[in-house]
Parts: C-alpha cells; sequence; structure tokens
C-alpha cells in the first residue's frame, strides 16, 4: 500500500468490514481515543491525558458495500476537531449542546458493536482493539518518528540533570522535552537513589536524584504510545552487574517476540531469561513485564497464560526489572527480528546479544 492517508484508512476499512461481517454488526462505536485516533489516522479525542471515553464518539455505518462516518460530539469541541484533529477523515456531524450527554442520542441495539461498553450494545472491544495490532505501513513510520523523538527528548532532559536535582526537577525537564515535539507523556516517572531500589512504578517527589536515577515514559503522538526508561548517573559495582543481567533478560525477550509466536511462549522465555542470568524465579512476579503496545501504553500485560499470536509489524514494550534495576524500550516486531523504535544515537548504548541495548548515562 502506499502512504496515503486515504490508502491507509481503506486499508482500515476492509479490516472493519471483515470484523462487522464476522460478528453480525451494522454499526461500531469508536468511544476509546485509541479507537478514534486509528480509525481517523492519528486524531486525537481526548482532553483530560488518559479517559475511558473520548469528547466525540465515531459511529461507523454500513452504507452498502461502504462505511459512513459520524462524528458525535458537544458545541464545545466540534469546531476545533472539526478543524484540526479529525479534518482527515470524511465524516458527517452530529453536534451537541454540550449539556446533552453523547451517550443519549448514539444507536443501540443487538447489531451495534461498542469499543468500551455501553448498555444497549454489544462490548466487541477486545476485537476491536485486535484490528490494530498489525501497523500498517504509515503506522510504523509514524511511531519510527516517534520514538527517535521520544528518546532523544529523554537524552536532552538528562544531559541537564545534576545529583542535586530533585525528582519533580526531572520529570518537569522531561515533560518539557516531550512536549516541544508534540509529544503527550502519558506516563511519567522518577525514582531517585534513595527510592529506585524499593519502587517500582515511582511517581516523583522532592527527593534528591542522588547517584543514580531512573525516568521513565509513555509518550504518546498522533493516537500512538510508546515507552522507555533511563537511568542516569553512576551505578554501584553491584549495581553494574545487575544491570548487565537485567539487559540480557530484555534482549532474551525481544528476540522471543517473532510474530507467529504465542505470547505465553515468549513468556517462557522471558521466564528462563531470569533464571540464565541469576534472579530469582519469581522474580517477573514482583512487577508486571509489559507487552503489545501500539495505541494503549500495553494492549494488555503479558503473562504465562496468553495465547494471542504475535502479528507482524506489532509493538512490544517490555520491561523486566529487578530491586534497582530496569531495561525498557519500545520494538516493532518483524520476521527477521525486533526492531527498537526507541532510539537515539546519542544515548550511550552498546550490543547485548544482538540488539542495541542503552546503558546508564553519567551525569554532565
Amino acid at each position: 500500500m502506499t502512504g496515503t492517508r486515504h490508502d491507509e484508512h481503506e486499508h482500515k476499512a476492509q479490516r472493519l468490514r471483515g470484523l462487522m461481517d464476522a460478528q453480525e454488526l451494522d454499526t461500531v462505536l469508536l468511544r476509546s481515543p485509541g479507537g478514534a485516533a486509528w480509525w481517523s489516522c492519528g486524531g486525537a479525542t481526548h482532553i483530560v491525558a488518559t479517559p475511558e471515553v473520548g469528547v466525540a464518539t465515531l459511529v461507523v455505518t454500513r452504507d452498502g458495500d461502504a462505511l459512513r462516518t459520524t462524528v458525535v460530539t458537544a458545541v464545545i469541541e466540534a469546531p476545533r476537531l472539526r478543524a484540526e484533529e479529525l479534518a482527515g477523515i470524511e465524516a458527517q456531524w452530529q453536534v451537541l449542546p454540550w449539556a446533552t450527554p453523547v451517550e443519549s442520542v448514539l444507536p443501540t441495539g443487538p447489531r451495534v458493536g461498542t469499543d468500551v461498553p455501553l448498555a444497549g450494545c454489544r462490548d466487541v472491544g477486545a476485537e476491536l482493539a485486535r484490528l490494530r495490532w498489525s501497523l500498517l505501513p504509515p503506522e510504523v513510520d509514524r511511531v519510527r518518528a516517534l520514538g527517535g523523538e521520544a528518546a532523544s527528548a529523554l537524552t536532552q532532559a538528562c544531559s541537564t540533570l545534576a545529583p542535586s536535582d530533585t525528582e519533580w526537577h526531572a520529570a518537569a525537564v522531561a515533560d518539557a522535552a516531550l512536549r516541544e515535539r508534540g509529544i503527550d507523556p502519558v506516563v511519567l516517572l522518577v525514582a531517585g537513589g534513595d527510592r529506585l531500589p524499593v519502587h517500582r512504578h515511582p511517581l516523583p517527589t522532592g527527593g534528591p536524584l542522588g547517584g543514580l536515577a531512573m525516568l521513565v515514559a509513555c509518550g504518546r503522538r498522533a493516537g500512538l504510545i510508546v515507552s522507555l526508561t533511563r537511568f542516569v548517573g553512576t551505578p554501584s559495582a553491584e549495581g553494574a552487574d545487575a544491570f548487565e543481567r537485567i539487559l540480557r533478560v530484555d534482549a532474551a525477550v525481544n528476540a522471543a517476540t517473532r510474530p507467529g509466536r504465542q505470547v505465553r511462549e515468549v513468556f517462557a522465555d522471558l521466564q528462563a531469561a531470569y533464571v540464565a542470568q541469576g534472579f530469582a524465579d519469581d522474580e517477573w512476579t514482583r512487577h508486571h513485564q509489559g507487552g503489545p503496545a501500539g495505541y494503549a501504553p500495553r494492549d494488555f500485560l503479558g503473562d504465562p497464560t496468553r495465547t494471542e499470536v504475535v502479528e507482524p509489524s506489532q509493538l512490544f514494550a517490555w520491561n523486566p526489572s529487578a530491586p534497582g534495576v530496569k531495561s525498557e524500550d519500545t520494538v516493532l516486531a518483524t520476521d527477521s527480528g525486533p526492531e527498537v523504535v526507541t532510539v537515539d544515537p546519542a544515548w550511550p548504548s552498546r550490543e547485548v546479544d544482538g540488539l542495541l541495548r542503552p546503558l546508564p548515562r553519567p551525569y554532565g
């Protein structure tokens, strides 16, 4: 396929028509920001950073062999959405007074599916999310650009930091660097040296960064989300050893993420890698390990029970961790091996078991 928005949308329409045929649906409601961004090829329908339901619902209805889209939204949102976020799709518009709930005018019935539960409709959210997993070439182009710029943003932020800076300050400069690139940080975590060995989901505090700090970001642009973790400072000898071993776990799980394999098979390789690198055999139970990504930070979390099959050009963000160490980037699953999209050549890195991995970056 070519790289035009029209061609991208037509390919997505084929996928959606196939789902509607299989589920015997006449209408689909795309209420989530992820669903709306996918169908509109990048439009944003969120105001709050991570709502379950956006400020517009895209009602997609059969019209013979074609699919027609109606945007249902409030008068507050309609002018901006029409001129900016949803300008690239052909749609009719139903604009409501701001006090009228959108849900009150949406179609319902047994042949109406929805990606977010709504009374009177069939919940097909899992099936709709699956349509998004295998990225189309224009989406791959967008996520490569997003990943490179998100990595560059953290490089820029970390290059300004000092051990005496607070975690709040680190979060602020990372937030600014991401936003300067048009990237919305939907998750931003920071842990300084005192909190790093203890907390694996560390919201930033006023404490100092100290000798070694961790920054974690999930950045969104045009609906797509990438995740990455970076360390700044100098680890102790013990910490450097643990970091080396977690990088090898990370390289192993990413190398195992190949199209055609079940997620539980990949996860079994992850579990084995923890043990092979000298970690406790239950280390994986102490923090989620990540999983498939794309139009959400994670579409679901990988675990030993997931039978879903890795698809070509599907995004994954695994994040193996142990006390004080973690490794996380976003990769594209391909038949030739994982392609890391969150890469900045300016960040210090080296090849680990065939995969280029980021190292802790000294201050300054």
